[in-house]
């Protein structure tokens, strides 16, 4: 087998990327619009991957999703600076800290353009409601793409260490994508709510919202330096694939269709 055949274990890319999915979305939905319910007496009535069901007004709950997704993907990211090497550990620090930073922020740009999800209802009171949309749009592309840049540079890091190949980095997060994206949209397909929740958030908060993955790997300087031909980015890790069974099952099985919680 080739070195660039064994370079990279795509059943433990695939695996890190459920976890790291699917954990993001939970940052979401329950870190995010939960604990804003908590916090101010709102009833929460059902919980799925697609939503927090609760009755609620006012813009904090719907803007405590963004928020938990930022403020834990800022911090994912310095765990993964604070790390050496790379592992499937330090790879799902960085998808993770990614996913949540691009989806928070891409909320924004999302809600601006198509008038629909949290930050719709965050802007609904104000006017003119189409500068305050052009706004929202405007500030969430930046972000988006300030965002990819960071991820990008980080990666980059890595590279000049030596840590990983930029021949590789295709191998990982494009394989990353496409499962995360998957399993969310299976998710989604029995969500409680809608059938047009299958695209609007399974496939916009997973393909849409972390399309910016892919353009990574372009965005990565060269290796100044050669690794052995039986170098391993990321080897096997068999805790990881074992682990991410039960989410995979969970997150499709059961907050697919939505926990009762009232």
């Amino acid at each position: 087998m080739s070195r660039a055949g064994r370079s990279v274990d795509f059943l433990t890319v695939i695996s890190v990327a459920i976890i790291a999915y699917a954990a993001a979305d939970m940052v979401h939905e329950a870190l995010g619009h939960g604990t804003a319910c908590l916090l101010l007496g709102f009833r929460m009535t059902r919980l799925s991957t697609v939503a927090l069901e609760a009755v609620s007004d006012g813009y904090l709950v719907p803007a405590a999703g963004t928020i938990a997704n930022v403020a834990v993907g800022a911090i994912s990211l310095l765990l993964f600076h604070r790390l050496r090497g790379f592992s499937a550990t330090r790879f799902f620090l960085w998808l993770f800290a990614l996913l949540n930073i691009l989806n928070g922020v891409g909320y924004l740009l999302f809600s601006g353009l198509s008038n629909f999800g949290d930050w719709s209802v965050v802007v609904s009171g104000f006017t003119p409601h189409w500068a305050w949309r052009t706004g929202l749009a405007i500030t969430g592309a930046a972000l988006y793409v300030w965002a990819v840049r960071i991820g990008a540079s980080a990666l980059s890091g890595l590279v000049r260490e030596g840590s990983i190949q930029k021949a590789d980095l295709g191998r990982l997060i494009l394989p990353a994508y496409i499962a995360g994206g998957v399993m969310m949209v299976a998710a989604s397909v029995f969500n409680p709510i809608e059938p047009k929740l299958i695209l609007l958030s399974g496939a916009a908060a997973s393909f849409g919202s972390s399309c910016g993955l892919i353009n990574i790997p372009t965005m990565v300087i060269e290796s100044p330096t050669e690794q052995p031909p039986d170098f391993q980015t990321l080897p096997e890790s068999r805790a990881w694939i074992i682990a991410a069974i039960p989410v995979a099952a969970v997150f499709v099985g059961i907050l697919g269709p939505g926990i009762r919680l009232q």
